[in-house]
Formats: C-alpha cells, structure tokens, sequence
C-alpha cells in the first residue's frame, strides 16, 4: 500500500470553531483506520483571539505532528495571514473573502507571489447569509476540506458529526456540511482537475 499523508493547516480567532473543526476532521480520519494528530494554539481571549490548528493524518503510523507542507491552508482571519506564510508555502491557501484586502496588501509587497496559490471563498457569508447558521462555520468548512482533499466519505463526516455534537443543530449542521461539501468539489476540479 502507498504511504499516504494529508495536512491541514487552519487559522482563525476564537469563536470560530477551529479547533472543533480540527477535532472533527482528526476524527472522521480515525473512524477509516487512519492516524491521526491534531494540535491547536489559541490565545487567551475567548472571543477574538488567535487560534490555528494543525491536523496530520496518515494511513502509516507517524509521530511528528506539525505541518510540513499543507495540502490545503484555511484563514478565516486575514491578519495573521503574513505571520505563517512560510508554514503554508506550496499549499493551496484559501482565503475568507471579506479578508481579501488583509491579505492582498500582503501578497502584493512579496517578491515570490506565485508560489502562493491563494483562492478566496465566502465561507463567513455563506453560513450566516445563506444557511443562517453562523455557527455553522466549522461544519460547512469541514464538508469544504473534506470533498477537496477527497479522502472522506460524507457518511464518515456526517457519524463524525453526529457522535461528537449530537443532535443539536443536527438539521442546519447536515445542511451546512452538505454545501460545504459542494463547494469542496467545485475547488477540486478547478485545482486538480478532478
């Protein structure tokens, strides 16, 4: 069998459910027989502050647990963008979109600019615009990086879902991961061609 290993590298501030997110996706890795390692940093401000994730899954076992070079980088806050470019140099950065302006004033003072690959979504929009289910930001997110990466099936996410939050807001989460998943597959065909 080939060795398999996927990163994800997620930044945001606390509020957001990044290390739920993280958690999650870990766990839905762990439920196909995969290794999992999953690290977060959080300041501490409860609302507001710094707070980035690290998974690391393998289908070998493994021990270091940071990030080497993400298959796919998620920042829903834009300032702390110009603080880990080296961390996600080589990945596939995909931006928030109402932090575009944060980061293009980064991006346009780099000499090196296209060794970024940097996309911009409206994850924030969409969850509290469309699905009005502002907390819905980790799960929509999660189906997002899920269809990308392409490893999970939505019934592993959704048992993931389910033993970790229950039944709270089981319907707008199902919803949120759903969509989510579908913009995760239109990212794919335009990155890999899938």
């Amino acid at each position: 069998m080939d060795k398999i290993r996927r990163e994800l590298f997620i930044v945001g501030i606390g509020g957001q459910g990044v290390k739920l997110l993280s958690i999650l996706l870990a766990k839905a890795y762990m439920k196909k027989g995969w290794y999992a390692l999953q690290s977060s940093v959080y300041d501490s401000a409860p609302r507001g502050g710094l707070t980035r994730s690290e998974v690391v899954v393998t289908n070998y076992e493994y021990w270091y647990p940071k990030t080497r070079k993400p298959d796919i980088s998620i920042f829903f806050e834009g300032k702390y963008f110009e603080w880990y470019l080296r961390n996600i140099k080589g990945s596939i950065i995909v931006i928030d979109s109402t932090q575009k302006d944060k980061v293009e004033a980064v991006l346009s003072k780099l000499d090196n600019r296209e060794d970024y690959d940097v996309r911009y979504h409206p994850f924030i929009e969409i969850t509290r615009d469309e699905l009005g289910h502002p907390k819905g930001l980790n799960i929509y997110t999660l189906g997002y990086v899920a269809a990308f990466i392409g490893d999970l099936d939505r019934e592993t996410l959704i048992r993931t879902i389910d033993e970790r939050l229950g039944n709270r807001s089981r319907e707008a989460n199902m919803q949120a991961l759903e969509q989510g998943y579908q913009a995760g597959l239109k990212l794919r065909m335009e990155v890999k061609g899938i």
